[in-house]
C-alpha cells in the first residue's frame, strides 16, 4: 500500500512541482508567491519521506572507500576551462546586468532582489524574458559543449 501511494505521489509531484515552480517565478503578490513555494517544495518533500518509509530512497551518504593505488583523476583540457568559465561568468555578470536594469526600471533597490518574499520575476517584460532565456540557452550551450569535449 505503501509502495503506491509513493509512485501515486511521485507521478503527482512531476506534474505539480514545474508548475508551482513557473507560478512563483510570475506570482503578483507575496500570498501566491508563498502558495506556489508551498506547492512545489510539499510534494517533492513527500515523495522523499514515502521513498524513505519505503526502502525507495536512502538518505545516508555512503562511507568514502580508498581510490584504487592507479586512479588518476581526470584532468581538464584548457579549452574546457576557458568554456565552462565563459559560461560562468556570463550567467553570473549577464544575470547581474539584467536584474540591475530591471530595478532599475522599476525604480526598486537593486538588494531588493534578495528579498525573498517579493517575487522578482512577476514584473518581467517580453524583453526580459527574452534575454533571461537568450542566457540560459548560451550558458547550457558552452558548459555542454565543454563536457562534451571530455577529459584529456
Amino acid at each position: 500500500m505503501l509502495d503506491a501511494a509513493f509512485i501515486v505521489l511521485f507521478c503527482v509531484a512531476m506534474i505539480v512541482a514545474p508548475i508551482a515552480w513557473i507560478r512563483m517565478l510570475t506570482a503578483k503578490s507575496q500570498r501566491a508567491y508563498l502558495s506556489s513555494i508551498a506547492l512545489f517544495v510539499l510534494p517533492i518533500l513527500g515523495v522523499f519521506v514515502l521513498g524513505y518509509l519505503t526502502g525507495a530512497v536512502e538518505l545516508n551518504a555512503p562511507t568514502k572507500g580508498e581510490l584504487p593505488s592507479d586512479f588518476v583523476p581526470p584532468q581538464l583540457s584548457w579549452i574546457q576551462i576557458i568554456l565552462l568559465s565563459v559560461a560562468g561568468g556570463l550567467w553570473l555578470v549577464g544575470g547581474n546586468v539584467l536584474m540591475y536594469l530591471h530595478t532599475k526600471r522599476m525604480g526598486r533597490s537593486f538588494w531588493s532582489i534578495l528579498n525573498p518574499f517579493k517575487p522578482q520575476f512577476g514584473d518581467f517584460t517580453r524583453y526580459e524574458w527574452a534575454s533571461l532565456g537568450a542566457l540560459v540557452v548560451v550558458t547550457l550551450l558552452l558548459g555542454g559543449l565543454a563536457m562534451s569535449l571530455g577529459a584529456q
